[in-house]
């Protein structure tokens, strides 16, 4: 971990070195989702640490990765921690984005309704089955492994309904039989799965290694020349709260979910909030391999242009 963080913030220091010597005088503002998949910026902001220790930046909370994209190309913030395809999709239709880290692997699961065995495509061809909103990482993974077994959907012209709900709706309708199946982020698969509900794809089964990039920490090209400095030093914040929760004896897990419940105002059961974070991987790494075979994916699924990552990932963060 330690070596990780060294080689992020080295990479960052070559780009602050090559910008204005000046960073701005306003604090850095960077946004996050409150999710266990965004558990070191969730920490360090609801305890205000990385606020002081960036000079009174400003942390914004977002209900989901396209709105803290919006923001940061608006110019309403300096970075942003989002999921790896909305990243993608803005990356290879208009440019104007850098990764500067990894922030987390894993975290996801397809969850069959109670009573109904999933293990293969077809199990649930012709049904109804969901993930959140079209083009998330959920739902890339769901039309993704549905293609691989010859599921053909609605809108290809198939039997199956592929719902771009909200979790907690779709959690809902699960629980009611309207859904067979619905691909979701953590917490909600061990939720439904204490519940009743069966654990069918653990998403890092899919994956070479069982690692893939979950989220990324993300800037513009006018925000790194412009404060250099400022996100180098989120990104060693990055580096001190991912090692702080994975020293910790419970490997974190104690304070992202008093995080969470403070965000969210509602604490987890100690067992889901147990089972959940066994599936959250906390990685500084930026993963460019899973990122390109993401693409891969996205692009056979219809949602990017044809092109390269070339100039996504920072520099000096390339494996």
């Amino acid at each position: 971990m330690k070596i990780a963080r060294r080689a992020v913030v080295a990479g960052l220091s070559l780009a602050a070195l090559s910008c204005a010597r000046r960073d701005d005088e306003r604090p850095l503002a960077f946004g996050y989702c409150p999710t266990l998949l965004q558990a070191q910026p969730l920490v360090g902001a609801t305890s205000g640490r990385w606020q002081r220790a960036l000079d009174g930046a400003t942390a914004t909370p977002f209900l989901a990765g396209p709105a803290v994209m919006e923001a940061l190309r608006a110019g309403a913030i300096d970075a942003g921690f989002l999921g790896a395809s909305a990243v993608l999709g803005t990356f290879t239709r208009r440019g104007g984005v850098v990764v500067l880290s990894g922030a987390s692997s894993g975290g996801a699961s397809l969850v069959a309704r109670a009573g109904l065995a999933v293990t293969r495509p077809s199990d649930v061809a012709g049904r109804a089955v969901s993930a959140s909103q079209i083009g998330s990482m959920p739902d890339v993974a769901l039309r993704a492994w549905l293609l691989s077994g010859g599921v053909v959907t609605r809108e290809r012209g198939g039997d199956t309904l592929v719902a771009p709900l909200a979790q907690s709706e779709a959690a809902r309708l699960l629980a009611r039989g309207d859904l067979a199946a619905m691909w979701c982020q953590e917490p909600w698969p061990s939720r439904l799965v204490a519940a009743g509900a069966t654990r069918a794809i653990d998403e890092r089964d899919l994956w070479e290694g069982r690692r893939y990039p979950a989220v990324l920490l993300v800037t513009t090209p006018r925000a790194l020349a412009r404060r250099g400095r400022s996100l180098e030093r989120l990104v060693a914040l990055l580096g001190d709260e991912t090692a702080a929760l994975s020293a910790s004896p419970d490997g974190g897990r104690a304070a992202a979910g008093r995080a969470l419940s403070a965000a969210l105002g509602q604490a987890l059961p100690e067992a889901v909030l147990a089972d959940a974070w066994s599936r959250v991987d906390l990685s500084l790494d930026p993963q460019p391999r899973a990122l390109e075979a993401l693409r891969v994916r996205m692009r056979a699924l219809g949602y990017l242009p044809d092109g390269s990552l070339d100039g996504l990932v920072h520099p000096g963060l390339a494996a």
